[in-house]
């Protein structure tokens, strides 16, 4: 079973939806320990030392959410929620009325205090839509780490695991790379202060290519005509979705 990094909490790929929407509804139950996931409730309950099940809000009951996924995490984070906090040890049970981003909080970094309402609420993370100006930076950066030795380029994204079309955009990519030999794919930690913990950087190194080549290769697994108002397609920007190192030169962003 695969699990987030990053939260003090297991909390398994398959909550990527709630933790995307920050959503949790009732049924959602997570252990402190990964050992818990392995096999029937039975051994769960002797594998973890803390549980949490969610009583409130009941699965669907929430309003039309037709924003993006960012205001979505926003709005979502200062929701009610109500939870069960299971102690194994002693098989206490405390309900606690909270709101989203507080379990959000608790689940990522372990402290039982930020699910009090009466405790300082916590700031909403900084989302992939909040950091896009840092790719600038960060690109050269990530470069730098690569084999001085490696040529061709190098194309960095900011991937948000638990999204669905950060997602897709990664496999999309790496189809594409497929049909290009010698393309590997180097994930790199994010070092941002308050930023999603399922925020990282994905570097795809992208031998023998030009500019105009590797944007050749990645247009039909990022290109979505929108459009203008007089029928036209809009223009293929790559960077729309990245920046472009060059790795056989001393920098400059593409």
């Amino acid at each position: 079973m695969d699990f987030f990094a990053g939260f003090a909490w297991a909390v398994t790929r398959a909550f990527a939806d709630p933790l995307e929407r920050c959503r949790f509804e009732r049924g959602d139950t997570l252990y402190d320990t990964p050992k818990a996931y392995d096999g029937n409730w039975r051994s769960a309950r002797k594998a973890a030392s803390r549980i949490v099940q969610v009583r409130l809000p009941k699965q669907g009951e929430s309003g039309k959410q037709d924003k993006d996924a960012a205001s979505v995490f926003s709005d979502n984070w200062r929701r009610d929620a109500e939870i069960d906090l299971i102690e194994m040890k002693d098989m206490s049970r405390r309900e606690i009325a909270t709101t989203q981003g507080r379990l959000y909080s608790f689940l990522w970094r372990g402290d039982e205090g930020v699910l009090d309402l009466e405790s300082a609420e916590p700031p909403v993370p900084l989302t992939a839509r909040d950091l896009r100006g840092d790719i600038d930076v960060a690109a050269p950066r990530i470069a730098a780490t690569i084999n001085a030795s490696a040529d061709g380029r190098l194309f960095v994204v900011l991937f948000d695991q638990a999204s669905s079309l950060s997602r897709k955009k990664d496999r999309d990519i790496r189809v594409a790379l497929d049909a290009h030999p010698g393309c590997s794919v180097h994930e790199m930690e994010l070092v941002t202060e308050n930023a999603l913990p399922t925020l990282r950087w994905l570097a795809y190194r992208i031998p023998d290519l030009d500019d105009d080549g590797v944007t050749e290769l990645l247009k039909p697994a990022l290109y979505r005509p929108q459009g203008d108002r007089e029928g036209k397609a809009d223009r293929f920007d790559l960077k729309r979705h990245g920046r472009l190192v060059c790795l056989d030169q001393q920098g400059g962003l593409f």
